[in-house]
């Protein structure tokens, strides 16, 4: 099954939770797919947040790899637990050396995977990389999944966003997608 099908599924599996995403999932899944690909690819995931969804960060590092989970252990990084001084990069040159340091440690490569609003320094340089995967806040781009700040279920809908995410990695990788 493709998975724009397959998200339309999920998504009348359970229409209350999920109804906010039905007009935006054809989206959602373009940008999935690739990333999904990437991850059966053997691709690493560095992930991280703007200082309001740390919680969201921390959720999402624990519940990606349960203990009890029927399904490998997946590749996804606290970038901040790699390199702690990341908010403190100033300069382009400091950007290519810590990317050379990741492409170092992740030869089969990674994807920087950003939640929250477009602020920074090293978010900009995030972004100018082709094989990011963004969940933006109040922005547009390319390789990006856009939310409102200001919705009053933001919170409530990234829960959902990592719920449908994490359940299209394990059809992935069931082989129940076709990616």
């Amino acid at each position: 099954m493709d998975l724009v099908r397959w998200t339309f599924d999920e998504i009348n599996k359970d229409r209350e939770r999920f109804a906010w995403l039905e007009p935006k999932r054809v989206e959602w899944s373009l940008l999935l797919a690739v990333k999904l690909r990437n991850l059966l690819d053997g691709v690493s995931f560095l992930f991280f947040t703007d200082s309001d969804r740390e919680w969201f960060g921390e959720y999402l590092l624990k519940k990606i790899n349960p203990r009890n989970n029927h399904r490998p252990i997946l590749p996804f990084f606290n970038i901040r637990t790699l390199y702690p001084r990341v908010d403190e990069i100033t300069s382009m040159e400091d950007f290519a050396l810590v990317d050379d340091l990741l492409s170092l440690s992740f030869p089969n490569g990674f994807v920087y995977f950003y939640v929250g609003k477009p602020a920074g320094r090293f978010v900009q340089f995030v972004r100018s990389h082709d094989n990011s995967y963004l969940w933006l806040l109040d922005e547009v781009d390319e390789n990006g999944f856009t939310l409102s700040s200001t919705d009053e279920w933001l919170d409530v809908k990234l829960l959902s966003l990592f719920s449908i995410f994490d359940k299209s990695i394990n059809a992935a990788l069931f082989g129940k997608l076709d990616i």
